[in-house]
């Protein structure tokens, strides 16, 4: 996959901070949700707003600010979870790999350790032979007392031949030897490395099992504490919750996608990450719906355990949560635009970028999700369950897609010309 990647929101901090910063966001966003609003804020939406007009627009922007405290709070936090399941997803990689050539390190030692075994026993015997052959009489002697001069060079001529071979034999032997060395200090650093990365491995796991923990924390309590803010506001707008978070949620969803939009259009192909393409009629935000019964998805193949190594670390884990359903997210995706050419173009596409995977990422540019989107937090405009759930992620990827290409055809012939999209 190659695209190019958008620039992260203005909230978007480091993405090297450890699973502990990813702890007090989740701790911060906890303590934000206890708020002190503006006297005279009605309770619940329904109740009639209380003071002028100016009182009552200072008391919307003060719920406003609330709602986007929490949210960028819970994204930050979420960031931050994606930042470490990809750190612990590389560092379960390296220990794979330091694995396998350790094993065939080992492998080739033992091989070479016969071979040297082979070519010692055979320079031993040559040697022995020769010693038997060439005791006794000198050659003179031998040539001057014989019936048989002819044949007594011919067995010379042998000899000399054992001679030659034995030589030949010996060097061989030696060849192996050094060989045997060699491979056992390359062995032993192997072992070493892989030992290491083990350790490396276990501590990525557990923070990036401490980033998930703190996303999923901050995202609830963001979430318990948001459905009570939009009802404050559809009460200060007179309206209601779910008009108040549908407008909400459509302005973000639209802020960025033109955000991913102009990132990609400046930076053009040179970089990866959803993003760019021709100019496009103005973004159609879908409203979310509820998705069909997923289909169950096939369960996943055993990766084959590496060889054991001194306290071993396990394989990352899952992240805790993430709803992985490639049939379901392609259901939902029907339920949005329907089964005809577009939907096909979309399976397509999508099958390329991320396998329809929640939590598809690409560890060089950092893109995340099914839309593949960079960075993965600029889909929390359409949920601020972005990073375990598909539905956001279908949501976004639609609204990006019809921003920037109209159709999911015209994206699939885009990433068709250009690999990328």
């Amino acid at each position: 996959m190659h695209a190019p990647r958008r620039p992260r929101p203005v909230r978007t901090r480091a993405a090297g901070t450890r699973a502990t910063s990813a702890v007090a966001i989740a701790t911060a966003v906890a303590c934000s949700a206890v708020l002190v609003l503006a006297p005279g804020l009605p309770a619940v939406a329904g109740e009639a707003p209380t003071g002028d007009a100016s009182s009552v627009q200072r008391q919307i922007d003060t719920v406003v600010g609330s709602l986007d405290e929490l949210e960028a709070g819970a994204a930050d936090a979420s960031e931050r979870a994606v930042v470490a399941e990809g750190a612990s997803t590389r560092a379960a990689d390296a220990l794979a790999a330091a694995a396998a050539l350790s094993d065939q390190l080992d492998t080739r030692s033992a091989e070479a350790e016969s071979t040297e075994e082979a070519a010692h026993r055979q320079a031993g015997q040559l040697a022995a032979h020769l010693a038997r052959a060439g005791s006794g009489a000198s050659t003179i002697s031998v040539l001057l007392g014989s019936d048989h001069p002819d044949e007594v060079l011919r067995q010379l001529g042998t000899l000399t031949q054992l001679g030659d071979r034995w030589q030949v034999v010996l060097a061989d032997a030696t060849t192996s030897s050094n060989e045997l060395a060699s491979l056992r200090d390359q062995s032993e650093a192997a072992r070493a490395e892989r030992e290491r990365l083990a350790t490396e491995a276990a501590q990525g796991a557990s923070a990036a099992s401490s980033a998930q923990a703190a996303a999923d924390g901050a995202v609830a309590s963001a979430t318990s504490r948001t459905d009570e803010l939009y009802s404050r506001l559809a009460a200060l707008r007179q309206s209601t919750p779910d008009a108040e978070r549908t407008a909400r949620r459509d302005a973000a969803v639209r802020a960025s996608t033109e955000q991913a939009g102009a990132a990609a259009a400046d930076r053009g192909a040179a970089s990866s990450g959803s993003g760019a393409g021709t100019t496009a009629p103005p973004a159609v935000v879908l409203a979310p719906a509820p998705s069909p019964a997923p289909a169950p998805a096939p369960a996943p193949a055993p990766a084959p355990a590496p060889a054991p190594v001194p306290a071993p670390a396990p394989a990352p884990a899952p992240p805790a949560g993430v709803v992985n359903d490639p049939a379901g997210a392609k259901a939902y995706a029907a339920s949005k635009i329907g089964t005809g050419s577009e939907y096909t173009c979309l399976v397509q596409l999508w099958n390329k970028e991320s396998g329809w995977r929640t939590n598809a990422q690409n560890p060089t540019s950092g893109t995340y999700g099914i839309p593949q989107a960079n960075p993965g937090s600029l889909m929390a405009s359409a949920g601020l369950d972005w990073r375990t759930n598909y539905r956001p992620q279908v949501d976004w990827g639609l609204s990006y897609i019809a921003d920037r290409y109209g159709t999911p055809c015209g994206a699939w012939g885009f990433f068709v010309r250009n690999n990328w999209y």
